[in-house]
């Protein structure tokens, strides 16, 4: 006994197989995809997966440190026109030293291995990455618990 196909059946028959295919990597795309959150803190926006809300926890002459609700999360922006010669100088060493520390590149984003210097996990290994402004005289030193995320939020940071 053979089976016969008219045109019409193997339509239907590819079209049903392209719809599952098209359904297939549409819930892989959305199942794999990171859960984007985009925030905005003032001077420049940030993507994150991980992290809650970014709160200005510290706010004094040119500098702002900023802390998502887990606390695991931390991002300095240092505006170097904002503040005396004085704290200029130290945060500018203070970078330094976090540039002297271990590194690592990953697409194309400087890590430096170091550890949490504020909040519930001071101690614990973080990982930091570096942006720097020269037209704003601006420099970001953002520090997360994962490599990957660090490398995220980098790549995905924006000065307004």
């Amino acid at each position: 006994m053979t089976c016969k196909f008219s045109k019409k059946n193997i339509l239907i028959i590819i079209l049903v197989i392209i719809i599952i295919a098209i359904a297939c990597f549409g819930a892989y795309a959305y199942f794999s995809s990171p859960n984007n959150q985009v925030n905005d803190i003032g001077i420049a926006t940030f993507n994150t997966t991980n992290a809650g809300n970014f709160d200005c926890i510290n706010s004094s002459q040119g500098m702002k440190v900023y802390l998502d609700d887990s606390e695991k999360y931390t991002v300095y922006v240092f505006n170097y026109d904002e503040m005396s010669n004085s704290n200029k100088l130290y945060w500018k060493d203070n970078v330094e030293y976090e540039k002297k520390k271990p590194t690592q590149i990953v697409d194309g984003i400087v890590v430096y291995t170091t550890s949490a210097n504020i909040g519930k996990f001071v101690g614990e290994p973080r990982f930091a990455a570096i942006i720097e402004n020269n037209n704003l005289n601006v420099e970001v030193y953002m520090s997360t618990p994962s490599v990957d995320e660090t490398v995220y939020m980098a790549k995905s940071f924006k000065f307004k």
